[in-house]
């Protein structure tokens, strides 16, 4: 069982390009650059998802500003449904340097669920859930245009670290109680 676990730690601590197995979706265009509007173009594919796997157009978001094509793909190392949503809480937006460069290499050490990659007007949304190290984006539009810029998402719930840390201190001090009591 513990050889198993490492095995799986192993493999999601490696690196891995991203590819259509990942693609939860895309959006043409995928403007504006709001983190915002990013989040509520994520949430709309993940909740066509969570409703059916089946690929399939979704036409426009009602929720988004801009008239767009989603498109779900459906990859296959996204999770079952129901996914969490997106949120803005915490997000990291990464954009183009003062030189036009932008490395589409980084490392999920944030914890992050979503990435959502522009190549041109094209968006696409990958999840990342399930891997810790490097991680290099890949254009799966078809189009020939360069990564103009990315942002990375949290799930949706993912509790702050100073709360968690209070409960768990609360809870074992209870237990450390009540323990004492029955001795």
């Amino acid at each position: 069982m513990a050889l198993a676990v490492a095995f799986v730690a192993a493999s999601t601590a490696s690196a891995v390009t991203l590819g259509g197995n990942d693609l939860l979706g895309t959006i043409n265009p995928g403007t504006p650059a709001d983190p915002v509007n990013e989040s509520r173009m994520v949430n709309f594919l993940i909740n066509a998802y969570n409703t059916s796997t089946t690929p399939r157009s979704l036409g426009d978001n009602p929720l988004d500003p801009q008239t767009e094509a989603y498109y779900l793909k459906s990859g296959g190392n996204i999770p079952a449904p129901q996914l969490g949503l997106a949120t803005t809480t915490g997000y990291k937006d990464v954009a183009k340097d003062i030189f036009g460069f932008i490395s589409p290499t980084f490392s999920n050490t944030g914890g992050y669920d979503w990435v959502v990659a522009k190549y041109g007007q094209d968006a696409e949304v990958f999840y990342i859930g399930e891997y810790t190290g490097s991680i290099t984006l890949s254009n799966q539009t078809g189009n020939r245009n360069g990564l103009s810029g990315y942002t990375l998402y949290n799930p949706a719930g993912v509790p702050d670290g100073g709360a968690t840390a209070a409960l768990i201190g609360i809870g074992l001090t209870g237990l450390g109680l009540i323990r004492r009591k029955q001795s």
